[in-house]
């Protein structure tokens, strides 16, 4: 049953998109992700769509803020947001819940990009998100930008992020540009 909501407003964002279904390959609630009755941030995705913008030549991951409601893992939004710790990454430290969050839309979500990418060849990767969604979309650009596996995206792919009112999420001494 939520599979299949998911699926209706799948199609409806391509619609009010003025998309075609095939533009708008992926939509998930985090309800869909990690282990059935788990309320951990180990295996909790955020909400996210994935879309094609074929006027722009760029695959688009949105990732939504945080939710709270409804569902019961939405309320895991607010846990990984107030995980008041960090957690080395790339030589610097990153928020751990948002980190947390960044590699589970990395194994949830970048399986439907990468599949979209290489059916838009010289397609660009455009990571949206607000607040959480930033934070994530943020960390999840650095992680693909610095590292070295190929595989992760199409060789030439352009990562960039639009995010908007992101939470201090990485301070890096070895990567200034990004403090």
């Amino acid at each position: 049953e939520l599979e299949e909501g998911v699926e209706r407003g799948r199609t409806r964002i391509a619609a009010r998109l003025g998309l075609e279904e095939s533009c708008v390959p992926r939509a998930s609630v985090s309800e869909l992700c990690g282990e059935e009755g788990s309320l951990r941030i180990q295996d909790h995705c955020p909400d996210f769509v994935v879309t094609i913008d074929l006027a722009h030549r760029a695959v688009v991951l949105n990732i939504l803020g945080s939710r709270g409601y409804p569902g019961n893992r939405g309320p895991l939004d607010f846990v990984m947001d107030f995980t008041l710790k960090t957690e080395p990454f790339l030589g610097g430290d990153a928020h751990a819940g948002i980190l947390q969050g960044a590699r589970n839309l990395e194994a949830w979500a970048l399986p439907s990009v990468v599949d979209s990418l290489r059916r838009n060849p010289g397609f660009s990767l455009l990571l949206v998100g607000y607040s959480l969604g930033a934070g994530l979309a943020q960390l999840l650009a650095v992680s693909l930008h610095q590292d070295t596996d190929a595989a992760k995206l199409p060789r030439g792919t352009k990562v960039r992020t639009v995010s908007f009112a992101s939470p201090p999420i990485f301070r890096s001494p070895s990567l200034p540009y990004l403090d």
